[in-house]
């Protein structure tokens, strides 16, 4: 229960930060993502350990909403399995001669999925939710590259 509450609480959380950041709205959420996972990260004892996946998922629910078109969520980043659907999808266009590279951004945000994932796992038996702090680190880089690079957006 707390999850679904943590994630469904922070899509209604970056949903009204974009709503407020307008057109730098990819950075302002990617900012909340970071600090969120930082929280998560500073949340200290095995008692805890419930408000540190909380957060997590909170985390992960704002994400969600970095890829807005018209409102809705266009690709649903912690929804790894619909990404498949969409690289083969697009894979099948780019067999029957259309949309030769529109595969490529699905594969790249699951490849990220998948590393983020395994460095996840190697890292946390070794740091605990220190390891968050990468986490944190690659969201303030999509931040400052979202600010820069799609400022309209």
């Amino acid at each position: 229960g707390r999850l679904v509450l943590g994630f469904v609480g922070g899509v209604v959380a970056g949903t009204l930060l974009s709503e407020i950041a307008g057109r730098y709205r990819k950075s302002a959420v990617l900012v909340f993502v970071a600090a969120v996972l930082a929280i998560a990260a500073g949340i200290d004892g095995r008692a805890s350990i419930g408000w540190t996946t909380t957060m997590m998922a909170a985390a992960m629910g704002s994400a969600n909403t970095v890829f807005q078109r018209a409102g809705e969520v266009s690709i649903g980043v912690t929804y790894m399995t619909g990404t498949l659907v969409k690289i083969g999808q697009h894979l099948a266009q780019t067999m029957a001669g259309r949309e030769r590279w529109a595969w490529l951004p699905y594969l790249l945000l699951w490849t990220g999925f998948l590393v983020g994932a395994g460095l996840g796992a190697l890292a946390f038996p070794v740091w605990g939710l220190v390891s968050l702090i990468a986490a944190v680190m690659g969201a303030l880089i999509a931040a400052g590259a979202a600010w820069r690079l799609c400022p309209a957006a």
